[in-house]
């Protein structure tokens, strides 16, 4: 259980010594201000918290393995297998490692997960399918990872980003990035735009990828014609369609894409949310914003929206003669 202390002590490192504090609401708050406000002051010092997370993670270092996390009444590690690992990618993303013994945690550990997957699709190891399911998938999903880059955008209207979409199948999957995608189709451009005009769901993720990929690349960009094909795409159902929808606006650089990634902000998804704010911060070259509160209220989220809708009035006054695409109401 060693790996879920240093999770757990990274974050208490950083809730009582980062030197600020959030409210639930509203603005940033100082430590100063809180102790002068309640008299509270932390029982343990940066100093013993720094000290013991050194001696565990030099522990973590010579002892570091994939497939077993042992725990109380468990010395074979096979029952808290995949809590381990979930514990193991908060402990490595928090302290930031990409590696421990010289070894890729999170390679190795993915491939482990998805050769140990059921035929059902579930994961078992002693604690309950949906127990042990779950924690496959947070690993697999990266969960704390996804929360940290949600909270540093500033958010702030959740945490943790689920597995939701993730195929039975696993094998469909590939890691680009760090983070697990479906496999890109391969063929030309126009087949992949295609796919997306022509709405195949069961493709539609994968062509999605394969036209991220493309992008980055430098093997295509979107063009003028292709707009409104890719505006198919942050209509789907599948919001990792819809997000990849908000990134290929991005490299538009158009302003008249800005009422697709307006809308993007109020998607349901807070990944959709992220990719059409920082599409946004792209293309107006505010890289940061408007200033988002940390979790903010609807009332507050519904001005920070509207702040972009004037910006936008603004720089494309002609727009509602003009445009092809009308704002949000």
């Amino acid at each position: 259980m060693t790996v879920a202390g240093i999770g757990s002590l990274y974050i208490c490192r950083d809730h009582l010594h980062a030197g600020r504090k959030r409210r639930a609401r509203g603005p940033v708050v100082r430590v100063s201000e809180v102790e002068a406000a309640t008299g509270y002051k932390p029982l343990t010092t940066q100093e013993q918290i720094e000290q013991s997370l050194q001696r565990a993670m030099s522990w973590l270092e010579t002892r570091f393995t994939i497939d077993k996390g042992t725990g109380h009444g468990d010395p074979g590690g096979g029952r808290w297998r995949y809590y381990y690992l979930y514990a193991l990618e908060r402990a490595a993303t928090l302290s930031n490692r990409k590696q421990f013994a010289g070894r890729d945690w999170y390679s190795e550990g993915a491939a482990y997960i998805i050769s140990s997957q059921q035929g059902d699709g579930a994961w078992r190891a002693g604690n309950g399918d949906v127990v042990d399911t779950s924690f496959a998938i947070l690993f697999l999903v990266r969960s704390t990872y996804v929360s940290k880059k949600i909270h540093r955008r500033r958010l702030g209207r959740g945490t943790l980003v689920s597995g939701k979409g993730l195929p039975a199948d696993l094998s469909k999957l590939e890691m680009i990035g760090g983070q697990l995608r479906a496999k890109a189709i391969p063929g030309k451009t126009g087949d992949l735009l295609a796919i997306i005009e022509k709405g195949n769901v069961e493709l539609l993720e994968g062509a999605a990828t394969g036209l991220i990929q493309k992008m980055y690349r430098k093997e295509w960009k979107v063009g003028e014609k292709d707009i409104t094909i890719v505006k198919k795409m942050i209509e789907s159902d599948n919001p990792k369609v819809r997000r990849d929808g908000m990134k290929l606006l991005a490299a538009t650089d158009d302003y008249r894409v800005v009422p697709l990634l307006i809308r993007g902000l109020y998607d349901e998804n807070e990944e959709v949310q992220l990719a059409a704010l920082e599409a946004l911060c792209k293309i107006s070259r505010k890289f940061n914003g408007f200033g988002w509160y940390a979790q903010p209220t609807d009332e507050k989220w519904a001005e920070e929206i509207e702040k972009w809708k004037q910006w936008y009035r603004m720089v494309r006054p002609q727009s509602q003669w003009e445009d092809e695409f009308e704002l949000p109401e």
